[in-house]
Order: structure tokens, then sequence, then C-alpha cells
């Protein structure tokens, strides 16, 4: 141990590299810093990629980095690693060199605007997790469709009339409080684990106040998925629906895992044997599911080394530090 893991407690470190991650991201050093050193391998994950230039969404719980911040990322990552594909580097695992891996999970179609030809351009190769159910779609998930609900009110629409009050009812956020982007997180938080369908909870109580169109395009579509795919992007599988693939039954846990392989493989023209569980979540079910029917590479939210002792279905990623909180919305 050093000097400093001798003297400062972990939680006390920890705190000290959350505090300096969210008050300077980038440059100087960096949030992958903290999350790569000293590590063999690794395995980046990132979600959306947007222009240096575009603001952030605050009522969106989709990382989201900047163009500077990913190719800052990749830059760093190449100095310390070789990068490789991901199957590459399960492969490679008990080799000498540290070996690092990209991924891009649900196929926004900012991967292939933004992120594919800076990869393209630089010759680096990466994995794309598709969402089949939303390619080529302009609505997007039920938490950007529920974020909307959030922004519009709190107090940055002129138009939200009763919404407030029935954001307020229906997910019991206290009356004192502001519609806040912390409340907004918290929901979402919550409505990942009570089970159910939270896009049927936004048809039901928010159908008045729903926005119905979402423009432009939010995913990527067949054409731009084969045009990666015959570059340096390889495509696997993100499920159809993004379902918490624990907490469905069986048979739809087969189904949501073979119906996308066969989409995609039908577009690629190859066998798509790499999956990402969405959120993360999965058990011994969905594992041996997901082996029976073909997939022999799987991705996790672990947020660790990559190590020859993994199984390759259960390899762990993490992802660079995209959000950084205003202190309004600590409250």
């Amino acid at each position: 141990m050093n000097i400093a893991g001798a003297l400062y407690p972990a939680r006390l470190r920890r705190f000290a590299r959350r505090l300096f991650a969210e008050q300077w991201p980038v440059p100087g050093r960096s949030w992958l810093d903290s999350r790569s050193a000293g590590r063999r391998h690794c395995v980046l994950t990132f979600h959306r990629i947007r222009e240096d230039r575009q603001p952030l969404e605050w009522f969106d719980t989709c990382p989201c980095h900047t163009m500077g911040q990913f190719s800052h990322a990749i830059e760093q990552l190449a100095r310390e690693h070789e990068i490789v594909g991901l199957s590459e580097l399960a492969d490679r695992r008990d080799g000498p060199k540290s070996l690092a891996a990209i991924t891009f999970d649900d196929g926004w179609r900012d991967t292939f605007d933004i992120a594919f030809p800076y990869l393209e351009k630089k010759g680096i190769p990466a994995t794309l997790f598709v969402t089949t159910g939303k390619i080529a779609q302009a609505c997007p998930f039920w938490q950007q469709r529920l974020g909307e609900l959030f922004r519009m009110a709190s107090g940055q629409d002129a138009d939200a009339g009763e919404l407030p009050q029935r954001l307020r009812d229906v997910f019991g956020i206290r009356r004192q409080g502001p519609i806040s982007v912390k409340a907004f997180r918290e929901t979402v938080s919550r409505l990942k684990t009570t089970g159910g369908s939270p896009d049927d909870v936004i048809e039901r109580n928010f159908s008045g106040f729903a926005k119905q169109e979402f423009v432009p395009r939010c995913f990527v579509d067949e054409a731009e998925i084969v045009a990666m795919s015959r570059s340096c992007i390889s495509i696997g599988s993100h499920t159809c629906t993004h379902p918490l693939l624990d907490q469905l039954p069986e048979q739809k846990i087969r189904s949501e895992l073979v119906d996308s392989k066969q989409r995609l493989e039908s577009l690629v023209g190859r066998p798509v044997n790499m999956i990402a569980y969405p959120n993360g979540n999965f058990d011994e079910r969905v594992l041996d599911i997901a082996r029976g029917v073909g997939y022999s590479l799987g991705c996790t939210t672990f947020e660790r080394k990559c190590s020859p002792a993994d199984d390759r279905m259960l390899l762990p990623r993490h992802e660079p530090v995209w959000f950084v909180p205003q202190a309004a919305d600590r409250r």
C-alpha cells in the first residue's frame, strides 16, 4: 500500500476521488485515471455521445459523454493498453499485454453519427450492443419520456399546467420539494425495482401530457448497423425491448435473446454471439438460456477489472464519469 493508502481510510479516498471528478471531469487528471489505473484489462462502456457544444440534458439518466470526453478517454486508454475487439480481449486475457475494449449500449443514432467516424478514422475497434426493438425508432426509452415530463414540470415549460401535481401524486414526490433532477433520478431508480412496465405507468397516468412525437430519429437504422459491421464495429445483442431479464419468465427471456440475435444475424450476415444484459440484470436462468441459444460472451455492469478468472458470460465493464451534479440538484 502507498503512503496515501496507509494514512487515509478507503472511504475518505473514495470521497476525494468523487469530489475531484465532479469538479474537474476533463482535462487534468481525468475521471478515467481513477477507474483504470493499475488495471490489467479494461472494458469501457458508453451509451450516448454528443457534440462538445451541445448542452447536457439534465432530465435524462442515460449516460451521455461529449465528443471531447470520449476522444480523451480513448487516447488515454491507448497510452496504457492495446485496444482490441471485445472478443479478442476475452480470448487473450492470459497474455502479457494490457488490453482494452470499447463498447456501446442501446444503439443510439449518435453512435453512428458522432462516435463511429472517429473510430473508423483511427482504426479503433469497438462493439455495439443493439436493442433491436428500437432500430430506426424516433421514440426513446421510458426514461427519456419520463424525463421530458419532469423537465416540463420543473418550471422550464410554461404549459406544464397540472403536470407538477400529477407527478407528485403518482410518484410520491414531497409537496414542499421542487420537481428537480434529483427527484427525477430517484423516481427512475424506484421504477426500475418495483416491477411492471414503466411505459404503461406513463401511458396510464400522463397520456394527456406525454410528448407523442419525437424528432429526429433517436436510434440507428438497419443500413447504419450494416455499415458499421462492415468497418470497425462488431455487433452484439442488447435484447429486443431492453427489459430487466431477471424479472421475466423463462419463455420471455428466451424470446428476448433469440429474436434479437436472429434479427441482427440477418442484417450483418454473420453469427451474433455477444450479449449485454440491460441494466446489468441477470440470474442463472438468464445465463443458462443465453448459453443455450448460442451466446458465448456476455457483458455486465460490474465496475471492476477484467481478469482471466472472469466467466466469459460475465465480463465486467465500467463507464467513465459523465454526470456532474449541480448544487441545486443535490437537495
